[in-house]
């Protein structure tokens, strides 16, 4: 699920935290198929475009809080 806490800081009419909420919406599916654990991406991910700023990281190194709070909610 490296693309459930995606976020895309180069286009405003993707709504991250709607983004997770719709794989948090799905988890009950997954756990009654017998899935236990997901893998989340801080950086990069392929969301079916080019271009896209995928990153948890600001420059500094540092993370960002909302980014973490969607890693936090999943």
């Amino acid at each position: 699920m490296v693309n459930a806490t995606f976020e895309d800081r180069h286009r405003n009419d993707f709504d991250p935290d709607r983004n997770t909420a719709a794989f948090l919406a799905h988890l009950p599916d997954y756990a009654s198929h017998g899935v236990r654990a997901f893998t989340f991406c801080l950086q990069g991910g392929m969301p079916g475009y080019e271009g896209a700023l995928n990153s948890a990281f600001e420059a500094d190194g540092s993370l960002r809080p909302s980014y973490l709070e969607r890693v936090r909610a999943a």
